[in-house]
């Protein structure tokens, strides 16, 4: 029986929706991006960085899609529904994301860490697929390798941490 079940969800030869590696002909035709060449990051290059991911509308909308989502929740329970829970879930949220994009701009710059996000040089999708999920833990040294990311590590560590301080015990 269980030959006969996997025989039947395997994907058909003549299908012409699938490549033999099971993607369908929409992905396969999307462009392959290219990928960047690396460059010793510059000290404007970081804080361009720095206020992409923490000083910006998309980071301000970040919070507040996260807040909506505690919100649902009602979570904490002690800030309660309506106008002025959201306005500190929101709150909440963003010196969150400001305490984390702060530790980890200082820290990439005291431990020579680069943390923006190169395309991957892989040609496999699960090649790119890997450098995409392992992206937030490595960083590159000066001279361009690759390495846990020290800074990223302590920013999220400080992200949830100490908010504790403002944030309701339960």
């Amino acid at each position: 029986i269980t030959a006969a079940v996997c025989r039947a969800q395997a994907p058909v030869p003549s299908d012409p929706t699938l490549d033999p590696t099971g993607l369908p002909w929409a992905i396969r035709a999307l462009p392959k991006p290219t990928p960047e060449p690396w460059q010793k990051i510059t000290p404007g290059q970081r804080w361009s960085h720095y206020q992409q991911s923490t000083l910006s509308g998309f980071a301000l909308l970040g919070s507040a899609t996260g807040a909506a989502f505690s919100q649902a929740l009602d979570s904490p329970t002690e800030w309660g529904q309506g106008a002025e829970g959201y306005g500190r879930r929101v709150a909440s949220s963003y010196g969150a994301t400001i305490i984390n994009g702060t530790i980890q701009f200082g820290t990439s710059a005291l431990f020579h860490e680069d943390n923006r996000y190169f395309r991957s040089t892989a040609t496999s999708f699960g090649g790119r697929f890997g450098a995409v999920v392992i992206s937030p833990f490595v960083a590159r040294n000066d001279q361009g390798g690759k390495r846990f990311s020290v800074s990223s590590f302590l920013g999220g560590a400080g992200q949830s941490t100490i908010p504790l301080a403002w944030s309701p015990d339960s």
